[in-house]
């Protein structure tokens, strides 16, 4: 039973919907949404083999971990000190905009090094609860459908994007290339 953490031994993130539970080995082995009671997308808190998890950590062992907040925050550092540098985790979860239920939440992590080096591991893979497979089918077919839109989206923003890029250039090499006029 020794391979679970103690509940000690997390951080807590969450955007007033939803929360995570987040390790100081830095992995997120709790997480349901889009709310509290939803079925869990990462729950290796449970089942450390099967159960879903998303961590990142370094990737030398022998590390020695400490967790803090960022002060007057929801975002939790996860430091990491080894012999050969200092590395950070920062997560947190963006509170929406509007109090009203939302289907839509995110969830930030960001790894870096403070000093010297270090290598990140990265595993991410998510966990379906068995009496869930109807449940699971619909939602993967709405997230099927949202990617396609999210992407059609993007495509969008990248067109208009480039568009403007391009006419931002063209205005710049107009005045660029157009003589100075003599004020009298």
């Amino acid at each position: 039973m020794n391979s679970y953490p103690l509940i000690a031994d997390h951080g807590l993130i969450g955007d007033l919907h939803t929360a995570a539970l987040v390790t100081t080995d830095g992995e997120i082995d709790w997480f349901c949404v889009p709310r509290f009671d939803s079925p869990s997308v990462f729950a290796s808190l449970l089942d450390s083999e099967r159960g879903g998890k998303f961590r990142i950590a370094p990737a030398e062992p022998g590390y020695i971990s400490k967790q803090l907040y960022v002060p007057d925050s929801a975002a939790l550092i996860t430091r990491f000190m080894t012999p050969g540098g200092v590395g950070e985790v920062i997560d947190f979860m963006p509170v929406p905009a509007s109090q009203a239920p939302t289907e839509i939440h995110r969830l930030v992590r960001m790894a870096r090094v403070v000093r010297g080096q270090m290598r990140f591991v990265f595993e991410c893979a998510t966990f379906v609860m068995i009496g869930q497979n109807r449940q699971a089918d619909f939602q993967q077919a709405k997230a099927d459908h949202d990617f396609t839109e999210q992407e059609l989206e993007l495509k969008t923003n990248t067109d208009l994007t480039r568009e403007i890029d391009r006419l931002t250039t063209e205005l710049h090499s107009r005045l660029l290339d157009k003589p100075a006029r003599k004020r009298s």
